[in-house]
């Protein structure tokens, strides 16, 4: 996208602005900017939210919502210190959790959508893209590892 002279910006700082201007960004015949940083500590610069928009595709900018909501927006830590580099990286390969996360916004889920981000919970929680294991399961697997009797230690109610 390339508009001669035509241009948006939008002063703001937050993700939840970046991610909703990503995502509408198709719907303007112009070039969207995001001006981000303070000039006071010399860091201020502009994003070309266009450009992300373009470089994503479609199918991500439609799922980027919902992904955002679902994996911790500043008023949802759903999945605190799970970062979303990792859940983004699984997401921009797994194309049913990208149609369910588009469906989001629009319709009630189904089955299927559901099932998608089930599975794709698991994997944000560690399980491999193989894994047979169900979401509970995989949840469960992490607690443990976090929090059970370490293997080497020796059961206190054992004489």
């Amino acid at each position: 996208m390339n508009f001669e002279n035509k241009n948006i910006v939008s002063r703001a700082s937050d993700t939840d602005i970046a991610v909703n201007m990503i995502y509408h960004c198709k719907k303007f015949a112009a070039n969207v900017w995001m001006d981000v940083g303070t000039s006071a500590r010399n860091d201020r610069r502009y994003i070309n939210i266009s450009a992300i928009s373009m470089a994503l595709g479609e199918s991500l900018c439609n799922a980027l919502p919902g992904f955002h909501a679902f994996t911790g927006s500043d008023y949802t830590p759903a999945f605190v210190q799970k970062g979303k580099i990792r859940p983004f990286a699984i997401l921009e390969k797994d194309k049913p959790a990208q149609n369910a996360f588009a469906k989001m916004s629009r319709e009630k889920l189904d089955n299927a959508s559901v099932e998608a981000l089930k599975f794709f919970t698991t994997r944000i929680c560690g399980a491999t893209a193989t894994s047979k294991a169900s979401l509970n399961q995989q949840r469960y697997k992490v607690f443990e590892k976090g929090y059970g009797p370490k293997a080497s230690a020796k059961n206190p109610l054992e004489n």
